[in-house]
């Protein structure tokens, strides 16, 4: 745009010197005149140099000179529309002129009249800067929307393009000749015009903007297309709704990577959520940021109360655990199948396996913590019950050799003792002597049988009988020699029948009874009771299981209890926890064999100071 501290130029053609004279005399002060030798050169050609010509003054009846012709010529080489001012004889010359040739005119009818050709030619100038620097603000607003990458439109009040740039062109895939004037039902479904519709509607109504509505456009191949669009009101100058403009954004791709993420997301969720094994996340401080559902039933809190807790909480060696964990982080930056103890929401500790790794962020810098629990407890249990029972089988075979062996001994010892009593008579000094031996030989012999018992080569008499009978005479018996003991029975209502030898599984139980007793110190209460198991809850506990229902038996004291490692050793031969003269260790290890040849079980539970439950489980029969 020219600059306006410089005086505008104005260009006269005219061939009366005087008029040029009056003209240039009036206007000089003002403005800077040019004829037409200092706009063109002598072979006719326009200057490369020439200024910008503000205003042409006119007289088109020059001879021989057609000032048209230059106007046309000056118009085609300036980037706005010149105005011209025709130099007039009368009014009547403007009937012979035709004036259809010139963008903007003006005339001055001779003779001149000063203050008025000022104003006139200061308003035409006016004008047409003014005309010129609207033109190229709309140039440059033109420019900035086709160079957006947004859809930029307009639409009158019928729905119909008055105004679009570039950008929503070739979303729609159509030529801007073809969008001219195209109502929106070209580029919509019927669903998608009405959703359009009530949009609009909207904003006709309420006169404010809608930002970000979300509609379907269907391009000229027949593509369809996701936009997110804002709108607002067009007004003209006296205030009247005259249509809607707005800004589109294709949002097809954006909307494609949302769905595959969700897909991603609610895939892993189900991952999570199917998860048996617990899954949680932490910060780097050590907050659980996530927890899986399944963390619920291993630990006991749900995943609501695991989020912010801090994980070393339920550790049971709490920080010293966390410490360990990440220094094995930190150096290797993953662990697997890590055995730990962990704390239940109930205070129970219960065996787990640990498998961790470092979380990571998309620019590789640690944000925290994987780690995938199993509870193993139930693993653990039923491994040191498998041990356990291969340890009791070593311990039979051996204890079964070596009774045999050991009887064998003293049978060999009775019969030479016996000879000897044969040749020494009653007042004899060694009677007394050879008597004493039999004695011990007798009580060798009944720790043989129990150990054979034990292990298993006692031969039972295997009959039908009703449990409960056996239960009570056992109960009965034990009363009349411990009658300071009281055994309370909570016997199932229904009978239960079982093939065994009822004199050897009275022997199991007057064994607890009596080491409950003793547990006791002789005072205090017994409960026994009755129930029936499925099969599957013995899995691991029974080698070869002959029925599909059990029998248990249960026997629960209220002793001072026992600690762990000695619950492990309970069914051991010659195991006691008494002194040595007051007990050979083999009752427990007696019962054990006799459940054993009934294809049962029996095992204990106990814990210091909450007293000891003995267990006998033995198949069920009709």
């Amino acid at each position: 745009m020219k600059n306006s501290s410089k005086p505008s130029n104005i260009l006269i053609l005219h061939d009366h010197p005087e008029d040029i004279e009056t003209l240039t005399s009036i206007l000089k002060p003002t403005y800077t005149i040019l004829r037409k030798n200092d706009i063109f050169q002598p072979s006719g050609e326009l200057r490369d140099s020439i200024s910008i010509i503000d205003l042409i003054l006119l007289n088109p009846c020059i001879p021989n000179n057609n000032g048209f012709d230059t106007c046309k010529q000056l118009q085609s080489r300036h980037i706005k529309r010149i105005p011209v001012m025709l130099i007039l004889q009368n009014q009547d010359d403007l009937v012979t002129i035709d004036v259809t040739q010139l963008c903007r005119w003006d005339c001055i009818i001779k003779p001149f009249h000063k203050e008025i050709l000022l104003i006139r030619i200061q308003t035409h100038i006016h004008l047409s800067k003014l005309e010129y620097s609207l033109q190229e603000s709309e140039t440059q607003y033109h420019s900035l929307l086709d160079n957006i990458q947004e859809g930029y439109y307009e639409v009158d009040r019928a729905g119909n393009l008055v105004f679009f740039n570039r950008s929503l062109s070739k979303m729609l895939g159509y030529s801007p000749e073809e969008m001219v004037g195209m109502n929106n039902r070209r580029y919509t479904d019927k669903e998608n015009a009405a959703k359009l519709y009530r949009t609009y509607k909207k904003i006709y109504e309420t006169e404010q903007p809608v930002i970000g509505f979300e509609w379907e456009v269907m391009t000229k191949q027949g593509d369809r297309r996701f936009a997110a669009a804002s709108a607002s009101l067009i007004k003209n100058s006296e205030g009247k709704q005259i249509g809607i403009r707005g800004i589109v954004r294709d949002v097809t791709e954006k909307k494609r990577t949302e769905a595959e993420l969700i897909n991603a997301r609610n895939f892993l969720q189900n991952i999570f959520n199917s998860s048996i094994d617990g899954i949680c996340t932490t910060d780097l401080r050590g907050t659980i940021q996530f927890a899986s559902p399944s963390a619920e039933s291993i630990l006991g809190y749900t995943p609501a109360e695991l989020n912010g807790m801090k994980i070393y909480s339920l550790y049971s060696n709490a920080k010293d655990d966390a410490k360990m964990i990440m220094q094995i982080l930190t150096t290797k930056g993953k662990f697997r199948d890590f055995e730990m103890k962990l704390l239940r929401k109930d205070g129970h500790l219960i065996d787990f396996n640990l498998s961790a790794a470092l979380l990571k962020d998309e620019n590789g810098v640690v944000i925290g913590t994987l780690g995938i629990f199993r509870d193993i407890t139930e693993k653990k249990r039923l491994e040191e019950q498998i041990r356990q029972t291969a340890k009791m089988k070593a311990i039979s075979i051996f204890a079964g050799g070596t009774a045999h062996n050991f009887n064998n001994l003293l049978m060999a010892i009775q019969g030479y003792t016996s000879l000897m009593l044969l040749d020494c008579p009653a007042d004899h000094r060694n009677h007394h002597l050879l008597k004493q031996i039999e004695r011990h030989i007798q009580q060798g012999a009944k720790l043989t049988r129990r150990l054979i018992e034990y292990a298993g080569y006692v031969k039972f008499s295997m009959n039908r009988f009703d449990l409960h009978l056996i239960i009570k005479r056992s109960c009965e018996l034990f009363f009349e020699s411990n009658p300071t003991i009281h055994i309370l029975q909570k016997l199932s209502a229904n009978q239960f029948y079982t093939h065994g030898d009822a004199e050897q599984l009275k022997e199991v139980l007057l064994n607890i009874f009596t080491n409950a007793a003793e547990a006791m110190n002789f005072q205090g209460e017994l409960f026994i009771s009755t129930s029936t198991v499925e099969q599957h809850v013995l899995v691991g506990k029974i080698d070869h299981m002959k029925a599909a229902t059990y029998i248990c038996i249960s026997i629960q004291d209220i002793g001072k209890g026992m600690r762990p490692e000695i619950i492990s050793s309970i069914f051991d031969p010659f195991f006691s926890t008494k002194e040595a003269h007051k007990g050979a260790g083999l009752g427990l290890a007696s019962a054990y064999g006799i459940i054993m040849m009934h294809n049962g079980h029996i095992e204990a539970s106990s814990e210091p100071g909450k007293g000891a439950t003995f267990q006998i489980f033995l198949p069920a029969c009709d």
